[in-house]
């Protein structure tokens, strides 16, 4: 339509990029390269138009008009299929319009259909960089699209993390997609795969590094919080630490319902080594401060979930102990028999132990 001597177009992209990108024409008519505009609107035969809009951009490559230019040529790239043309006229049109999203995903998706890895990435950073501008700025017409950008490309990294071979690199690509994605839905997930990759690797150090730095930022990080519990532990130091830690993750475990994709075989492994480890060590310390009641309370709740690991040897004498303590002869007893009957390095020990209990209590 003209407005005061100019003439004013909105171009929609066809519904095949599923865009909601307008790209107004405006210009005058008057003008030389209004006029070439004028020209092409009029052109009834594609490869003219074609040729035109080609014409155009090479001649005013500053114009306003050129986005609508670029995005006129990638629908008619599009049309027969050439997907090279269809990339550089898209790679033109983020030129000029930095911020257009739905391009930049788009070319991603290109990318991913060409499995081309290094199209890929630099495809996948652009459109999260562009995402997160929008979504901070504030402005975008289609808030709830950038979201799903931004989240689509965080599984991009972390599949991509998860998926990689070598164990020092699948660490880094992993720190950095906790970096560079700290609040996503993903980097829930990532701790668990990072400490299991550490101590694969036999980096202790670095596991429990990077949970104390986790832990600062997210309490709720189970598998963190055993990880310096167990550290704390190891290294006989700072008790209230690993008493404090093992109660949150019986708390968490407590309070959470299997998480979604996993297995219910699985869960109840993983249930059973959160549990049984913070019960363990709640149950240890606490003997080591000759609290016996309590040790006994929560050695009694880990032994269900640790029965055929190391732990339930350890857990059984110190159960024994603890009853004898407490004056339960039958429940020392009971205790000790277990604990002498297991092949560990207390068998030995608990042996002896328990010819004490038998001759102190008169029992067979």
């Amino acid at each position: 339509m003209r407005v005061g001597g100019w003439i004013v177009y909105a171009a929609l992209c066809g519904s095949s990029w599923s865009r909601a990108q307008h790209y107004p024409l405006v210009y005058n008519p008057h003008t030389p390269e209004g006029g070439l505009l004028e020209h092409i609107e009029q052109a009834s035969q594609e490869r003219e138009r074609e040729a035109l809009l080609e014409m155009f951009v090479q001649r005013y490559p500053k114009h306003p008009a050129v986005p609508w230019a670029y995005d006129q040529l990638r629908s008619v790239y599009q049309g027969r299929n050439d997907t090279a043309r269809v990339v550089a006229a898209s790679e033109k049109l983020l030129e000029a319009d930095p911020q257009d999203l739905y391009t930049a995903h788009q070319l991603l998706k290109i990318a991913e259909q060409a499995k081309d890895p290094s199209a890929v990435w630099r495809n996948a950073d652009r459109a999260f960089r562009i995402a997160k501008s929008l979504l901070a700025g504030g402005g975008q017409h289609n808030p709830e699209f950038a979201r799903q950008v931004a989240t689509y490309v965080d599984y991009l990294y972390y599949t991509r993390a998860l998926e990689t071979q070598d164990a020092a690199q699948k660490l880094a690509r992993m720190e950095e997609f906790l970096r560079r994605s700290p609040d996503s839905p993903y980097s829930r997930l990532v701790p668990a795969h990072y400490f299991a990759t550490a101590l694969q690797m036999g980096d202790m150090a670095r596991a429990v590094a990077f949970a104390e730095i986790l832990l600062k930022k997210e309490q709720n990080q189970g598998d963190a919080l055993l990880l310096v519990a167990q550290d704390r532990f190891r290294k006989k130091i700072d008790a209230d630490t690993v008493l404090a830690y093992s109660a949150r993750v019986i708390d968490l475990v407590r309070g959470q319902s299997k998480p979604e994709g996993m297995s219910a075989e699985d869960w109840t492994r993983r249930k059973a080594w959160l549990l049984g480890s913070a019960y363990f060590m709640t149950g240890s310390v606490l003997m080591d401060q000759e609290r016996y009641a309590a040790a006994d309370r929560a050695l009694r709740a880990a032994l269900p979930f640790i029965r055929g690991m190391d732990m339930a040897a350890p857990a059984l004498f110190y159960l024994a102990w603890a009853n004898h303590q407490l004056k339960n002869p039958a429940d020392a007893l009971r205790f000790g028999r277990e604990c002498a009957a297991l092949r560990s390095p207390l068998q030995s020990q608990a042996l002896r132990n328990l010819a004490v209990l038998q001759s102190e209590y008169k029992l067979p």
